[in-house]
């Protein structure tokens, strides 16, 4: 339908993560936690796709206090898709996963050795959350198909736009060449009914149109005070 290469000095981090252009152009990140990310400030709805190409740097990565390291992860809305996840020190203890939040539904799924990627240099990663096929490519490959998902049975032109975020995890640096999001293109659903001719439509009322986290899986419910006072701070002006 249209694709957008998303310029790299046009990208907003988000919670403060490490973030600058390099000399040669590229992006440097460092992430420490999965709640620092980058907004590339594209918003799609499903379907879509995105293609990224990356460099995962092996020496800077310090599993420090139990985090994983290597991740790359895309954000739309609450869903997550991600590879060569759940990595530890100990590489017997890796998975070099694919997880991914199945749209709409939300349940995690994670499949062992199929993220897989090289490190200290660049990478081809191709996602997509598509009409007929949720897929993810690595340097060409493709490491996971699936088909007949219950999202793609669903009127996906009725669903809101979500901005695509980029992130990681761990203290190990991540450089970023390109970053390219596309919408494609679906179709509203038709239904034929004994004879008659019956188009779904958008049920506009009783959505929830802002949900605010409050707290992240990084700090849990012992701050969920914190997290309620900051919004209440935010919301009176105040920018500490």
């Amino acid at each position: 339908m249209y694709e957008y290469n998303v310029p790299l000095e046009g990208i907003t981090p988000v919670n403060h993560p490490h973030y600058k252009i390099m000399e040669t152009g590229e992006a440097e990140f460092i992430g420490w936690i999965a709640a620092r990310k980058l907004s590339t400030n594209v918003s799609v709805r499903i379907p879509f796709r995105v293609d990224i190409e990356f460099m995962a740097d092996c020496e800077s990565e310090r599993f420090g206090y139990g985090s994983d390291e290597g991740s790359i992860r895309i954000y739309h809305g609450n869903h997550m898709f991600a590879i060569n996840m759940e990595n530890k020190a100990d590489s017997r203890l890796s998975k070099e996963a694919v997880g991914f939040h199945q749209p709409l539904i939300g349940n995690y799924c994670s499949y062992p050795g199929l993220g897989k990627i090289k490190y200290n240099e660049y990478n081809t990663l191709t996602w997509i959350v598509g009409e007929r096929h949720f897929a993810v490519v690595i340097n060409g490959e493709v490491r996971y198909c699936g088909v007949n998902f219950p999202y793609m049975a669903s009127d996906l032109y009725l669903l809101k736009p979500e901005t695509i975020y980029i992130g990681s995890d761990g203290q190990g640096k991540k450089y970023f060449r390109s970053i390219k999001v596309s919408q494609l293109k679906t179709a509203p659903k038709i239904k034929i009914k004994k004879g008659k001719l019956n188009m779904i439509v958008n049920r506009s009322n009783n959505i929830i149109t802002v949900i605010r986290p409050l707290i992240t899986m990084h700090y849990g419910e012992n701050y969920w005070f914190n997290g309620c006072a900051r919004y209440v701070m935010e919301c009176l002006g105040e920018k500490d």
